[in-house]
């Protein structure tokens, strides 16, 4: 997974990624109010999951299943 881009706002232009968050990695810090659009590569078919490492999250549909095929 690689992050792309983020912005605060829709108004507000597409900002790149800081450098500690570039390259490969399978987690991507996004602030509150971000909109944060990620790219992905799965080479194999199966379920995984993917969600926000604040647990209280869960319960608020912040971890949702993938289902690549």
């Amino acid at each position: 997974m690689a992050a792309m881009t983020n912005t605060a706002a829709a108004a507000i232009p597409m900002l790149p990624p800081e450098p500690h968050e570039t390259g490969r990695k399978d987690t991507v810090v996004c602030y509150p109010g971000d909109i944060t659009i990620i790219k992905a590569l799965f080479d194999i078919k199966g379920n995984y999951v993917w969600h926000c490492h604040i647990l209280d999250h869960e319960d608020n549909e912040m971890m949702r299943p993938l289902n690549v095929i």
